[in-house]
C-alpha cells in the first residue's frame, strides 16, 4: 500500500513540476511577445512623430509663401491706394 502512495505522489509531483515549468516558459513568451509589441508601438510613434513634422514643415512652408504674396499685395495696394483726383487738375 506504502508502494501505491509512494507512485501517486511521484506521479502528482512530476506533473506539479512539469506544469510550473511550463508556466514559465509560458511567462518568458509573453515577455518577448509584449516586448515585440512594444518595440512596433515605438517605430510607429516614431514615423507618425516624422509624418507630423513633415506636414507641420509643409503648412510653415504654404504660410510663408503666403506671407510673402501678401507682402507684394500690400505693397501693389499701397501704391494704389494713392488715389489722384483727376477733376481737379488743370490743363493749360
Amino acid at each position: 500500500m506504502a508502494r501505491k502512495n509512494n507512485k501517486s505522489i511521484k506521479r502528482k509531483q512530476r506533473a506539479y513540476d512539469l506544469e510550473k515549468e511550463r508556466l514559465e516558459e509560458q511567462k518568458i513568451i509573453d515577455r518577448k511577445e509584449r516586448r515585440e509589441k512594444r518595440k512596433i508601438e515605438q517605430e510607429k510613434s516614431k514615423d507618425d512623430v516624422v509624418a507630423l513634422m513633415q506636414v507641420d514643415e509643409v503648412e510653415v512652408e504654404g504660410k510663408e509663401r503666403g506671407k510673402k504674396k501678401n507682402k507684394r499685395s500690400t505693397s501693389s495696394s499701397n501704391s494704389s491706394s494713392e488715389y489722384v483726383d483727376m477733376t481737379t487738375v488743370k490743363y493749360d
